[in-house]
């Protein structure tokens, strides 16, 4: 029983590369594994009696939390994929885990037997205190104020200024799903210019529609999501499909949604 289980999760460990369809049904063969390893429950095995694999053991929930960080920024860097920082991720994990067990975990546990009640719970509300107010604080702020240049700050509230300075009827005017495009007009009764395109085109709409000669003409939004201007352009099945995307660009570009 011990072995299969350790032969699922090493099996899992392998065969689970692609991140779009995991987590999934997937989890499910390691989650058993693990099932069959404790229903086993060697103490004397081979795999887990040794005492690096009981010390593993012991820090293991310690282990589990700070691997995550470390994961996470060796992503970030775009190390993920090269040997040595991966070892050293892991060696990193190992020694903060190891750490954090004998000052945290292993701490709290003796608070438990604090004689006085109160001081007990005085001790554990400050563990729990400080990294909630610490969070608050940057939560409040939007972020701890002088983390960063003030020319730098002013530069990113105008960025962010313009992401939220959107056409508000962008939702009404632009074809995003199956439906018959909508003829939006920006402007006065007759034809000025049409616009035709994908989202970016949609994007510069009312810049066109500013640019306009005269009043008494509009602009014409006939845009739609994904949809290149180009004859007969098509969607082909991606690798390892046999059916293309439901894709409508070439009905859109024809006048027929």
């Amino acid at each position: 029983m011990e072995a299969v289980g350790f032969a699922l999760i090493i099996a899992a460990v392998y065969t689970s590369h692609d991140v779009q369809t995991w987590p999934g049904w997937r989890a499910i063969v390691p989650t058993f594994g693990a099932v069959l390893v404790l229903l086993a429950s060697r103490a004397s095995s081979i795999w887990t009696g040794g005492l690096l694999w009981q010390a593993t053991g012991t820090v293991s929930y310690s282990l589990y939390l700070w691997h995550w960080p470390i994961v996470t920024a060796l992503t970030y860097f775009g190390l993920v994929q090269k040997v040595e920082w991966v070892i050293a991720g892991l060696l990193l994990s190992v020694i903060l885990s190891a750490i954090s067990f004998v000052f945290v975990e292993s701490a709290t546990k003796h608070m438990r037997s604090f004689r006085s009640r109160p001081v007990a719970a005085i001790a554990l509300s400050a563990l729990i205190g400080v990294p909630l107010v610490a969070g608050a604080y940057v939560r409040v702020t939007a972020g701890a104020p002088g983390r960063i240049p003030m020319d730098v700050e002013r530069a990113s509230q105008v960025i962010l200024a313009e992401k939220l300075n959107r056409n508000s009827r962008f939702g009404e005017c632009h074809l995003s799903g199956l439906g018959r495009a909508a003829e939006c007009r920006y402007g006065g009764p007759n034809v000025g210019l049409i616009v035709t395109g994908d989202s970016h085109a949609a994007s510069v709409i009312r810049a066109v529609e500013r640019a306009l000669p005269s009043s008494d003409k509009h602009v014409l939004d006939l845009t739609t999501s994904g949809c290149p201007t180009l004859a007969g352009v098509e969607w082909l099945p991606q690798e390892g499909t046999r059916e293309a995307k439901n894709f409508r660009c070439v009905e859109f570009l024809s006048g027929s949604l």
